[in-house]
This record gives structure tokens, sequence and C-alpha cells, in this order.
């Protein structure tokens, strides 16, 4: 197997086991596309000013203006044939912002996550893993009448 820009003894270790046993894993436990997820997160620095200003060169910010930090993380995955995409997971900085004053949480089109930086952690991950995405697999495997998934992540 190849990775398109590397050459075999160029790529580490942990990448050459991958390329090797996750086909390997795929075809011993006979997983379908349905059974492959994929996962993966985003920033929005949703208050930051455009890429493309009229300030000069040597400034970072349009003058007399201060740059925004404000952001949230988003996670999404999705299964290989496409026929399962889940809620978005938002990580936001709040435990309970403004924004969702009079919103009940569970109504939100996305699960809300809160960590101070609004940064995705271990405890974040892992409360993600067992309260969202094990349940929602769960139940699309048990419509499908499959027992097992896997989940790919950078």
């Amino acid at each position: 197997m190849s990775v398109p820009g590397f050459q075999a003894k160029t790529l580490p270790i942990f990448i050459q086991i991958g390329l090797v046993v996750l086909p390997y894993l795929i075809v011993k436990k006979k997983l379908t596309a349905d059974q492959i997820y994929n996962c993966d997160e985003t920033g929005l620095h949703w208050g930051a000013l455009p890429t493309k200003t009229l300030a000069a060169e040597n400034e970072a910010v349009v003058p007399g203006r201060k740059q925004m930090k404000d952001r949230v993380k988003i996670l999404g995955y999705a299964n290989a044939s496409d026929s399962h995409r889940v809620e978005l997971t938002l990580v936001g900085k709040s435990k309970k912002p403004s924004c969702f004053k009079n919103i009940n949480k569970t109504a939100l089109p996305v699960h809300y996550m809160h960590q101070e930086s609004a940064w995705m952690n271990s405890s974040l991950f892992s409360e993600w893993f067992h309260d969202c995405f094990v349940p929602e697999v769960k139940k699309s495997q048990k419509e499908l009448k499959l027992k097992q998934a896997i989940l790919l992540m950078d």
C-alpha cells in the first residue's frame, strides 16, 4: 500500500501498521460501509474579522479593533455509505450560554457541550463517545440488523 506524497520508509510506524491492520480488520470482521464511521472536528471563529481587510500588512488587526478569539468546536461524523449522518456536536465555552436562555438544550439540532477553552479534550471526548456516538450508532445498527461498527478518527 502507499500514501500519495510519502515513501513507505518515511511514513510513521503507526500509519504503516494502520495501512495493513485496517483493511485486514474490515475483511476479517466483514464490515460494510454502513459500519465504518469517520469523525473529525473543526473550529469556527465566529467573532473573527475576515482575513482580507483594508488593514495594512504590518497590522495584525484593523486599527482600533481588538482581535476576536470567540470560537466553538464542531464535531461531525457519518458512516462511509453516507446513510447515517448524525447531529453535529458543538463545543462552546459557557455551560449556559445566554443565547440558550429560554431554550431547552435537548431541543437543539446539535449536541451542545462546554469546556473552558472550547477545545475537545479527553474527558469531553469520552463523554461524547458514550453519550452521543454509541447510542446513535447502536440505534442505526439495530435498524440495519448489524452488530458492530468501527470509528476512524485522526
